[in-house]
């Protein structure tokens, strides 16, 4: 696990309320030493709140991402880093932020901002238990999450695209303990990821000449088990209206990747039902944090 922070180019006034923002990256858009595709957001949100509060950012990884470049991933138990326990590492980090990092802050407002596959991961975190426990005895803790185009219902292209992960699946429990296996696939991925993604890119709405992405960082394992698991994962109605609720919701019109329509629909129902979902919708892409964030 690892957690990034973007400073402040401000001087900060120690007498003005704390704001403390976590951002929650989508699949294989992980914080790279400098490479972080929040990096374009955070000197907005820096500038807009100069002046009216402390405000404190870190970019959150998922499990498996960041890893040092020693570290040596088993192919064979990926369980830790499945995507079920990333709401688990989101909790823990909120909680080292409040009790350890920010323990003096009598008064925080936090805000976790998830997109993609961080928006499902922050969707399935709970933090109300402990935010209740802690609340009270002269502290206060205000919470709010943003969700961006999490990553609960996907477009039918992007299952068929993450569905051919399943080939790869097969190559690997085959011919995966050859002994050369480990660094063909590691070279193979690195020579090819980039020119599949520029290839695949304007299909699904993304922007093909991002600089904010790292292939020789990533580990094809880890987006292999995590891409096969978004693709099976199906929630009901009612799940919807209970990941939803209390979030602020922002879907892109040209969303290649996410199904904003059908998420607009579970947000309508979700506040016909009782929930409180805030609906924003902004004319960009699947990655409107990085292609135009100003529109955020």
């Amino acid at each position: 696990m690892s957690i990034r922070e973007h400073l402040s180019p401000h001087e900060e006034d120690p007498a003005l309320p704390l704001v403390v923002f976590t951002y929650h990256p989508g699949y294989a858009a992980g914080s790279y030493e400098n490479r972080d595709y929040f990096e374009l957001l955070s000197p907005l949100l820096f500038e807009h709140c100069g002046g009216c509060c402390r405000l404190r950012i870190f970019t959150v990884n998922h499990p498996g991402y960041d890893l040092p470049e020693s570290y040596k991933v088993d192919r064979f138990e990926m369980d830790s880093y499945s995507i079920k326990h990333q709401p688990v590492i989101i909790d823990q980090v909120l909680r080292w932020l409040l009790l350890r990092q920010f323990a003096d802050e009598k008064n925080v407002y936090l805000v976790a901002y998830g997109h993609s596959m961080g928006g499902l991961a922050l969707a399935q975190t709970d933090l109300r238990p402990f935010l209740n426990a802690i609340n009270g005895n002269g502290r206060q803790i205000h919470f709010q999450k943003v969700l961006s185009a999490p990553a609960l219902i996907l477009q039918d292209t992007a299952k068929d695209n993450l569905g051919r992960l399943t080939v790869l699946k097969a190559v690997k429990q085959t011919f995966g303990r050859a002994p050369l296996y480990n660094l063909v696939a590691q070279s193979l991925f690195r020579g090819l990821a980039p020119l599949f993604y520029r290839r695949g890119a304007e299909r699904y709405a993304l922007n093909p000449d991002c600089t904010f992405l790292d292939f020789p960082r990533y580990n094809p394992f880890v987006l292999l088990e995590q891409g096969l698991e978004l693709l099976k994962l199906e929630f009901s109605e009612e799940d919807l209206t209970d990941l939803l609720d209390g979030c602020h919701l922002i879907l892109s019109s040209d969303d290649g990747m996410v199904n904003s329509e059908a998420l607009t629909e579970a947000a309508t129902e979700a506040n016909y039902d009782g929930a409180s979902v805030q609906l924003h919708t902004v004319d960009s892409s699947h990655n409107a944090e990085r292609d135009d964030p100003d529109l955020i």
